[in-house]
């Protein structure tokens, strides 16, 4: 699993990577990572997922999915969501303040340095100042990209707009009229844009809410993109949190001396808990990770309430028994006259407790 963890903290974002589980009918934990369809990684070399390659390559949705007689769970591994804002006016300043609020890296373009450094003063990680036209070519679009088109001007719309569909993307919008958008839409197609593409526009930008002050409009628009990423079917699992705090727990365990008698027994840092499955109203979807660290800590969710609190507590049983095997337990929240301390979501998950040796 550590060796995982290091492959994940540098794999190539422009892949489809997918993440293979085998959970039934024996939970063996047997693991694999491909990326579109080559095998990357195996826990066991030349295991079940190399001996079925070609299944296990047509498996692209997250969840328990059937293969050979098993079942494996598929996590499709989406990385940090990459806010592009173009154009930093009063409105692309609470999109950036919203988009560092939501943990995205905000990369913001802006030709007037004015307002570049208030870009800066509002959050963002990267500024590009100069031409749009410029600073769009040094802007990599991936399926995690999401841009926002808010400059000052239509020519500079129009150009931001067109490169941003031109490039990977999860979305692209653009603030103005409906006058307005239908204006670049035409310019647009006259220029020889594919009218696929050109549906692909948001604009008027945002849900439709009334909005009228800049931070109005900024929820508007961040709420549009909320909506745009959890319509994908995608969960955020392999989260950066959960992945850094992995790797420095993995580092400083290296540091500490040998434990006497017990150094011939795997080190197991911390229990990795992954929703597997999800039946009603669960909070959140199949993929999404909880690290669980002996010392009680944890890093990232998986939706908090009791639900979450039982995952913590059998992950520090797990980890006080030096248990190396995974484990699934079930969650039912049911809220009952004798039983007020659950959730009434009605909902039920499956929840794999990995370790993570050393």
């Amino acid at each position: 699993m550590k060796e995982l963890i290091q492959i994940l903290e540098g794999l190539e974002r422009d892949s489809l990577n997918m993440v293979l589980t085998v959970v039934g009918p024996e939970l063996t934990g047997e693991k694999c990572l491909l990326a579109d369809g080559k095998l990357l990684w195996e826990s066991e070399q030349g295991g079940f997922f190399a001996e079925h390659l070609a299944e296990a390559a047509a498996l692209t949705r997250n969840g328990i999915c059937p293969l050979e007689g098993k079942q494996v769970l598929c996590e499709r591994v989406s990385f940090e969501k990459k806010l592009v804002v173009c154009g930093a006016g009063h409105v692309g300043q609470q999109v950036i303040r919203i988009g560092r609020m939501l943990e995205m890296e905000v990369t913001v373009l802006e030709d007037r340095e004015e307002f570049a450094g208030k870009a800066r003063e509002a959050g963002a990680q990267k500024v590009l100042c100069g031409s749009y036209t410029d600073c769009m070519k040094q802007v990599r679009g991936s399926d995690d990209s999401y841009f926002v088109v808010l400059t000052h001007g239509h020519r500079c719309d129009r150009d931001c707009v067109q490169a941003a569909l031109e490039k990977k993307h999860a979305y692209v919008g653009m603030i103005g009229s409906r006058r307005h958008g239908q204006i670049v839409k035409e310019s647009l197609a006259a220029g020889g844009m594919a009218p696929g593409l050109l549906d692909e526009l948001h604009t008027p930008i945002g849900l439709s809410i009334g909005a009228q002050t800049p931070s109005e409009i900024a929820v508007a628009i961040m709420a549009e993109i909320i909506a745009v990423k959890n319509s994908s079917g995608s969960e955020e699992g392999f989260t950066k949190e959960i992945l850094r705090a992995l790797l420095e727990r993995a580092s400083a365990a290296k540091r500490l001396p040998d434990e006497g008698e017990n150094k011939a027994a795997p080190s197991v840092l911390a229990v990795l808990a992954t929703i597997a499955d999800r039946q009603g109203s669960a909070p959140r979807k199949a993929g999404t990770k909880m690290a669980v660290f002996p010392d009680g800590t944890i890093a990232g969710t998986i939706g908090g309430g009791s639900g979450e609190a039982r995952a913590i507590q059998a992950a520090l049983d797990l980890l006080a028994r030096r248990e190396v095997r995974p484990e699934m337990i079930h969650e039912i929240m049911l809220a009952g006259p004798d039983d007020r301390d659950r959730m009434v979501c009605g909902g039920e998950m499956r929840i794999l407790l990995e370790p993570v040796t050393g």
